[in-house]
């Protein structure tokens, strides 16, 4: 798992819930995380691009009304890597929290 990339992973996770929009998704993030994961817009716009290029999200058909926001949902391969990264993030943790509460070595 990369924690560097961990905001793909995030979005995945945001979007398998319901199909949403870049501000939300950043929103959602926000305050869920108590705030203590928070991306910019500069960070967020070009991962959402780029996950659509790669065809993990794809952007959803206007909906009515005067809004200019675009609405991402998952794609087939975007599930399947949230499902991937979903067991490689039990894994981390995991193996983190072994080495974390680890016992010293005895001198």
């Amino acid at each position: 798992m990369d924690i560097k990339g961990s905001l793909r992973f995030l979005i995945l996770a945001i979007l398998d819930r319901e199909p949403s929009h870049g501000y939300r998704i950043r929103q959602t993030i926000h305050d869920l995380s108590n705030g203590v994961l928070h991306f910019t817009e500069g960070t967020l716009y070009p991962t959402l691009g780029k996950m659509r290029e790669e065809g993990l999200i794809e952007e959803m058909p206007p909906v009515d009304g005067p809004s200019n926001r675009r609405y991402y949902q998952l794609t087939d391969d975007g599930r399947q890597l949230l499902a991937d990264e979903r067991v490689a993030w039990k894994r981390f943790v995991l193996a983190v929290n072994t080495v974390v509460r680890a016992e010293p070595p005895p001198e």
